[in-house]
Formats: C-alpha cells, sequence, structure tokens
C-alpha cells in the first residue's frame, strides 16, 4: 500500500541520517527488514534508465527503442543524422573554398599581367569569405550534433523504463503500488 511504499522512504532517510550521527534505531532496522528484500540477489532489474542513456550515447535513438518508444527514437534519430549531414557538408564546402583560395593566390602570386591579378584577387577573396562562412558554420553544426547527442542519451535516460516493484518483495499486487 502507499504507506508502506512513502514509510519505506521515510525509513530509509531515517536510517541513513541515523548512521551519519552513529544512532539507529533498532526498530529501524526492524522496519527495512520488513519491507525491502534481505538479499540483494533476489532483486531483479530488468531494463533501467542508466542502459536506455548508454544505448543512445553510443547510438542515437537506441535508448528509446530500449524503452519502447520508437516514435521517439526515429525523432531522435533523424535529427542526428540531418544535424551530421549538414556538419559533413558544411566542411566539405569549407575544405573546397580553402583549397580554392591557395589555388588562387599562388596564381596571383605567379602572373603579372594585370587583368589576371584582378581576377585571382577577386576570386581569392570570394574563397576566403567562403571559407570563413563555411568555417564558422561547421563550427556551430558541430555544436549542435554534440549537444543533440547528449541530450538524446540525457532524454533517454529521463524518460526511460523505471523499475517500481523490483525493491520491494514479490507478491505485492500492482493495484497497491503507486503509479507515476
Amino acid at each position: 500500500n502507499i504507506k508502506n511504499y512513502d514509510d519505506g522512504y521515510m525509513n530509509e532517510l531515517c536510517l541513513w541520517i541515523g548512521s551519519a550521527t552513529d544512532q539507529v534505531q533498532q526498530e529501524w532496522e526492524k522496519e527495512r527488514e520488513a519491507i525491502l528484500f534481505l538479499d540483494p540477489q533476489d532483486i531483479t532489474y530488468e531494463k533501467t534508465p542508466i542502459g536506455a542513456a548508454l544505448r543512445s550515447l553510443v547510438i542515437p535513438g537506441w535508448g528509446q527503442i530500449y524503452s519502447g518508444k520508437p516514435i521517439s527514437a526515429g525523432l531522435w534519430a533523424a535529427l542526428e543524422l540531418s544535424l551530421s549531414v549538414a556538419f559533413i557538408s558544411s566542411y566539405g564546402l569549407y575544405d573546397s573554398s580553402s583549397k580554392n583560395f591557395l589555388k588562387n593566390q599562388k596564381l596571383y602570386d605567379q602572373t603579372d599581367d594585370d587583368i589576371e591579378i584582378a581576377e585571382y584577387r577577386l576570386m581569392a577573396e570570394k574563397n576566403w569569405d567562403e571559407h570563413v562562412f563555411y568555417s564558422k558554420l561547421a563550427l556551430i553544426l558541430a555544436t549542435a550534433t554534440t549537444t543533440s547527442w547528449i541530450s538524446n542519451s540525457i532524454h533517454a535516460w529521463v524518460f526511460g523504463p523505471r523499475p517500481y516493484t523490483n525493491i520491494y518483495h514479490k507478491g505485492i499486487s500492482k493495484s497497491q503500488i503507486p503509479q507515476g
């Protein structure tokens, strides 16, 4: 019942404070024995929030699949995939503009023709501006991708599976255990 459930938490708090102050009362220990398993081997854990979080840290959406939430898993995986593709694309454009800048700078240095100098300078300046833009964009997308990856793991932990009867004696019906 709910009173035993709440009393169990209060009892554990009393035991914790009592052990810190060396003032544990025997009734607290007896209450613990009446509610909790005495042997930790009897406790079974099926799915845990940390299991979901670690899975999502490895592959985005895996923790949500583990928790039985396929729509959430699909959304997180799609978000992470989109951000990763955008980052890789912006990095490729950054790399291309950097190489074009160096190429145009070399051609600029090798020519004596005034028209070619003006043309190579204009192209090098354009490549430089692109290089700066794509560099900033790649940094922003890398930050967003990493933040999304970590947020996905935190989401899997917060909304992951919660064992609610695992630490109590078997035989307590689910109708006696508070939901939520």
